[in-house]
């Protein structure tokens, strides 16, 4: 048998805090958890709060009877200060009495079990309380981002203005609210049906009522519900993230590129998607090496075929898109052009529009205002579009570049 090696065991990812003044408490609870979490203990109620604000454990298990300072007024304390208020604490203690649970609950405690306890159930009862904490960290997180992204697109306000299409900052700001209001309405949903189920197995557990089968169900119905709630909020992170990308751009540093092989590991990238659909690309003409934004290029190409494979097929087996450059002194003329469906002409004059999709329910309709917004404020060139129904659309683009040969 080989020796194990040590790099190869996954650091626990949650600490746990123990706070008893009973070796045999403390050996038990140690045991129960050290093969699973990072272990803290703390034998009074000053050694507690000490160690609490060095350590930021993830959770606590508190006694309630010990000498000096009690549980309740080491809770009380702990809920006190901003910077560990939000650490979950469950009381851990041989007082029973519904006015003892009732009052442990009433200092902000999450759970509340009785001596003697089951190891199993105690487990249970810790995994579930620290997979609602992450979640709860997470969506505050997700939050956060959002309450920057706004600010900041508020912050660029005076920027967008300076030219007529980003001066629709009016559209823009109120279509963040419209996409995000749903994903995040349903996260407040999902947390509040949470926190209901929390509040009956509160009462359950202070009435003696908390069967196995209730805590097997409530697991169940958290897991399902943690898992929506992080489908939304991931939701909300890919809008923040095109919303950035509206406001800014990607702007990276200037440099040396073939415009081939750009495109070309562009279509790559792409690969799987287009196999999926039976799509094939082919490109024309672009050997040539220029001086400009790369990633931003390749984010314009990347966008036009998505759109394509997106929008363009429907119902078609025939599948063509064409990609056809040619360079003229310093500008490059682009076309990317599908033989699919074609769009209506009112469609065709909202394209660029922020928000505009003939699909809602899957695109954001940001990727063409995304295209417009690089191409005409980072290249300083143009777009245009031409489309015939049941015939195709054509892109039209012109890039100025400086080219290296």
């Amino acid at each position: 048998m080989g020796e194990t090696n040590s790099k190869d065991i996954p650091e626990p990812e949650f600490t746990v805090f123990i706070i008893d003044d009973t070796r045999i408490n403390i050996d038990l609870l140690v045991g129960i958890f050290r093969d699973d979490y990072d272990i803290m203990v703390a034998k009074n109620g000053r050694d507690a709060l000490k160690r609490v604000a060095i350590g930021k454990p993830d959770i606590i298990l508190l006694d309630i009877m010990m000498p000096d300072m009690d549980g309740y007024e080491v809770c009380r304390c702990i809920k006190a200060n901003p910077d560990t208020a939000n650490i979950p604490i469950i009381f851990i203690s041989a007082m029973n009495e519904a006015a003892d649970k009732t009052k442990g609950f009433s200092l902000g405690a999450v759970d509340y079990i009785t001596k003697p306890f089951n190891a199993t159930e105690v487990k249970a009862r810790i995994q579930t309380h620290l997979a609602f904490s992450r979640m709860r960290v997470a969506l505050e997180e997700k939050s956060c981002a959002l309450e920057d992204s706004i600010k900041h697109l508020k912050k660029t306000q005076t920027q967008l203005v300076e030219s007529e299409k980003m001066a629709a900052l009016g559209t823009l700001v109120a279509g963040v609210a419209h996409e995000i209001n749903t994903p995040l309405g349903n996260n407040i949903m999902l947390i509040t049906s949470l926190l209901d189920v929390l509040d009956s197995c509160k009462k359950r557990v202070a009435s003696k009522q908390l069967t196995k089968s209730d805590l097997t169900e409530f697991l169940d119905m958290f897991e399902q519900h943690a898992t929506m709630a992080l489908e939304a909020s991931n939701r909300i992170v890919k809008l923040i993230f095109s919303f950035k990308k509206v406001s800014v751009g990607f702007s990276d540093q200037a440099g040396h590129f073939n415009v081939r092989q750009a495109i070309e590991d562009t279509v790559l990238v792409l690969q799987d998607q287009l196999n999926m659909g039976h799509h094939q690309v082919e490109i024309e003409g672009g050997e040539v090496v220029v001086n400009s934004f790369c990633e931003d290029f390749q984010s314009i190409i990347s966008t036009l075929i998505s759109n394509a494979i997106e929008h363009g097929f429907r119902g078609l087996r025939n599948r063509r898109i064409r990609i056809v450059c040619e360079f003229d002194q310093e500008c490059l003329k682009m076309t990317c052009a599908d033989n699919g469906v074609g769009i209506q002409a009112q469609d065709v004059e909202q394209l660029f529009e922020p928000f505009f999709t003939t699909q809602r329910s899957t695109m954001t309709g940001l990727g063409l205002h995304i295209v417009f917004n690089l191409i005409s404020h980072n290249f300083k060139g143009s777009i245009t579009c031409h489309s015939v129904v049941d015939e195709g659309t054509q892109f039209v683009l012109e890039l100025p570049m400086r080219s290296t040969q």
